[in-house]
């Protein structure tokens, strides 16, 4: 396909009705049979109304516009001139070969790329390229430039290449969204403008801006024309700019996060370190004694909590959180959960109401994080309310489309500070506070709402926050759960009930552990309920102990994961390869500071029989011992 160029000059009159008063020879030869009189439109473009591009119909904002003539089958550049009287002088002559003044000339205001785009970059390669609109788009037109722009040899091997299809020059990816901004209808004089990548002949990819509009073809169809302009270096330039803006954002989310944590690690670490100093120096005083460990177990458990927190948030946003649902009595439960902030309460005098509107009180949901979610709530609540106001915790039952399950809205009402209605809409950006715990003296890390909302959405319920400054904050929490069978008996178990101090006591267990100090701690604390301990430091001593030793000489194992030489997940499995069923059937702990589901799972998955995560629980170790050494552990049991 080639495209017959205007060699001179058209120039004609015409009144603003359109019809011709004068014309030059160059229009009589072109037009055959044109007469004065004849309305121009018809006369030169065989149309039955006035051309799109026309400034004197109103079409154009233009007094000079550049457009594609179907007649010539190439683009030309109109000049429109008023001489009185109502009278026109037009003179057509060809466009810029090169295809700028085209590219330019598509009104460049109503575009995304900015004039700089055309200085920056070598616009003597702007290629030109055309489709009918109809599916795969036809190929219509294109220039020498395009075949230099893609790389081929000639029109005709371009030709060849895309197959004679205009889709075929638009990387498969990009398609969909050069179809959306293409839209779904087209008229003549449509203008669009869209970004994607085109292919060379070479193979490989080139980013473009494709601007064109929809014109009439000679035949009477609607073809686009395009103009394409290499934006590679424009691209690679603006994904740069891009990702040296989200590692920006992103090393001053770590930067605030570094300073909350720094402050809010040195609070409770502070605590610790001074009342350890004056616990030493009033050690035969122990009233004060043991009001310096008291405090000093607070400020431990604040520190672990932080730690929790960032652990939590890295397991939720990896994907790796999952959900172990028990049985759960909603009762039992709300008693558990207002035991572990009652001391805040009390020392603040706040009143906390709790109201249960249910139906069905046991359901089937993980505990653990159900715990997490609104203790952070509520401690928030607690915080954040001065001294004798009130809390209000509201849980309603409602139905559920769901057979077997129910829903339930648990509103928690609290009269504290507020939140102004700036911070409001960041409530749950990680990191975020509105105030430091500077400025507060609330330490915390600015992790317990953004938790809170993705443990929610696992568990695919929805959470509303509804505050304004000194007006207190309300929080709705909606979440499905599975009503438990009526048979379900549900084993609630308060802090410091599992005592097997009288039962087993005089059991030997192995204890491998790499760590010195932490031996000391797990050592003494399972001497102390009358067990007998044995120490191995790494995995392969632990399985030589076991193998060397008389069937039934340990009864149970604790286990280390992260030891040397030997892990504790490889030294329980060649345990339980041992020949003899007595050494090979013995009882395995995990006790690690792997404290993630998948270590848990991960354990189980090499033959342990139980998981217990550091720092060490003494409630929770002991709970875990009776419960293997009895046959009837749970995993969720004393946790």
């Amino acid at each position: 396909m080639t495209a017959s160029r205007i060699i001179d000059t058209d120039y004609y009159v015409i009144s603003d009705d359109f019809r011709l008063l004068d014309f030059n020879s160059n229009v009589a030869e072109r037009y055959t049979g044109v007469k004065v009189g004849d309305l121009c439109y018809q006369a030169t473009m065989k149309r039955n109304s006035p051309c799109p591009h026309c400034p004197i119909a109103g079409n154009s904002q233009s007094a000079c516009p550049v457009y594609y003539d179907p007649f010539y089958m190439d683009w030309v550049e109109a000049i429109f001139a008023e001489i009185g009287e109502g009278k026109y002088a037009v003179t057509c002559r060809p466009a810029n070969d090169d295809a700028v003044s085209i590219f330019k000339g598509l009104r460049l205001d109503d575009f995304n790329i900015s004039n700089t785009i055309l200085d920056e970059y070598n616009t003597d390669i702007i290629g030109m390229i055309g489709g009918y609109c109809e599916e795969g788009f036809p190929l219509y037109y294109v220039n020498e430039k395009m075949v230099e722009l893609m790389g081929y040899n000639s029109i005709d091997d371009l030709k060849e290449g895309i197959d004679e299809k205009v889709v075929n020059t638009i990387h498969p990816d990009d398609l969909p969204q050069v179809t959306a901004d293409l839209g779904d209808e087209y008229y003549p004089g449509m203008k669009y403008e869209t970004t994607y990548r085109m292919p060379r002949k070479d193979g490989s990819w080139f980013w473009t801006v494709d601007r064109g509009q929809v014109v009439e073809t000679e035949d009477g169809r609607l073809a686009i024309i395009s103009a394409c302009l290499d934006i590679t270096k424009a691209h690679e330039r603006a994904e740069t700019k891009a990702q040296l803006e989200i590692a920006r954002a992103a090393s001053e989310a770590k930067s605030a996060f570094l300073f909350n944590m720094s402050h809010d690690i040195r609070t409770p670490m502070n605590a610790i370190i001074g009342y350890t100093e004056l616990l030493k120096n009033n050690l035969n005083d122990r009233q004060l004694s043991e009001d310096y460990i008291g405090k000093i177990e607070i400020a431990s458990e604040f520190l672990l909590s932080l730690l929790n927190n960032v652990l939590e948030l890295s397991k939720i946003e990896s994907g790796k959180a999952l959900l172990d649902e028990s049985p759960i009595n909603l009762s039992s439960f709300s008693d558990i959960v207002h035991s572990m902030i009652a001391s805040d309460i009390d020392a603040k005098n706040l009143t906390l109401n709790v109201n249960l509107n249910v139906q069905h009180a046991t359901i089937l949901a993980d505990a653990t994080k159900l715990k997490e979610v609104y203790l952070n709530v509520l401690s928030n609540a607690v915080k954040y309310t001065p001294s004798g106001g009130l809390i209000n915790v509201e849980v309603t039952e409602l139905p559920s489309e769901i057979t077997g399950y129910a829903e339930y809205r648990v509103v928690i009402e609290d009269t504290g500070i507020g939140i102004s209605k700036e911070f409001l809409p960041h409530i749950f950006d990680e990191f975020s506070r509105e105030q430091n715990s500077t400025d507060s003296r609330i330490a915390g890390t600015g992790l317990g709402m953004p938790i809170v909302k993705k443990l929610i959405e696992l568990m695919h319920g929805s959470i509303e926050v509804e505050s304004s400054l000194g007006h207190g904050t309300r929080v709705t929490i909606t979440v499905e759960h599975r009503i438990a069978p009526e048979q379900t008996i549900t084993r609630t178990t308060a802090d410091g009930n599992c005592d097997i101090l009288s039962t087993f006591a005089g059991i030997r267990i192995l204890l491998a552990e790499d760590n010195d100090l932490n031996a000391e701690i797990a050592q003494t604390i399972l001497e102390d309920s009358g067990l007998k301990v044995e120490r191995a430091s790494d995995g392969i001593i632990c399985v030589d102990m076991i193998t060397k030793a008389p069937p039934g000489y340990y009864d149970l194992v604790m286990m280390d994961i992260q030891m040397p030489n030997m892990d504790g997940y490889k030294a329980a499995q060649v345990i339980r390869r041992l020949p003899d069923e007595d050494k090979s059937n013995i009882p395995i702990i995990a006790m690690t500071a792997n404290a993630f589901e998948e270590d848990r799972q991960k354990a189980f998955s090499v033959g342990m029989n139980a998981h217990v995560s550091k720092p060490i629980r003494v409630d929770i170790l002991k709970s875990t011992i009776e419960s293997i050494l009895s046959g009837s552990h749970q995993s969720n049991s004393c946790s």
